[in-house]
């Protein structure tokens, strides 16, 4: 076990303030059932939908779409969300503070696991605009990268198509363009 010595320490301290912290990037990680968990509370408690989790993955793509061209945010400082829905914002917002505070280089990407439709991809991106990692509008600017994860056999085999279809839709295609750093 290394020992550090005070002085170690400030030296470490400076260096990172004068050249920044490039060689520690973080990436984000969450189960694509989780978000849509979170989505499916926060569109119910803003009165867009009384089901999210309900809906045909078209019409859940269509409404993702919607969400993400409109600047008004889902989430509202007047409403208690349960624990889960409260840590997924949570981990957005300090991952956005992160970014401001540190550089765009500290997160980079954003993994979904279990990744299986096109929604689980859109649902991270709505997440991300609930903090500000993602701005919206005709030409939206994301500062993290959406990395799905197929994860079993099934979805190893849909993968192609869904990655097709997600990079198909004019919004993504935009949002892909704008990559590197949301506007404020």
């Amino acid at each position: 076990m290394a020992i550090w010595r005070t002085e170690d320490c400030l030296i470490w301290r400076e260096a990172v303030g004068a050249f920044g912290f490039h060689l520690a990037v973080l990436d984000l990680r969450q189960n694509s059932e989780v978000h849509e968990r979170a989505l499916d509370e926060l569109f119910r408690d803003a009165g867009v939908v009384s089901s999210y989790a309900r809906m045909a993955e078209n019409k859940r793509v269509a409404l993702l779409l919607k969400e993400l061209a409109t600047p008004r945010l889902l989430r509202s400082p007047y409403r208690h969300y349960t624990e889960e829905t409260q840590r997924e914002l949570d981990i957005v917002d300090k991952a956005a503070f992160l970014k401001q505070r540190f550089g765009d280089g500290c997160i980079a990407n954003y993994v979904i696991s279990k990744t299986q439709s096109t929604s689980d991809l859109l649902e991270t991106a709505l997440l991300m605009k609930e903090a500000g990692l993602l701005a919206p509008g005709k030409k939206p600017g994301a500062s993290l990268r959406i990395v799905p994860l197929f994860e079993t056999i099934d979805d190893l085999r849909a993968s192609a198509e869904v990655m097709g279809d997600y990079f198909d839709l004019p919004a993504v295609r935009a949002m892909l363009d704008g990559q590197g750093g949301a506007r404020k």
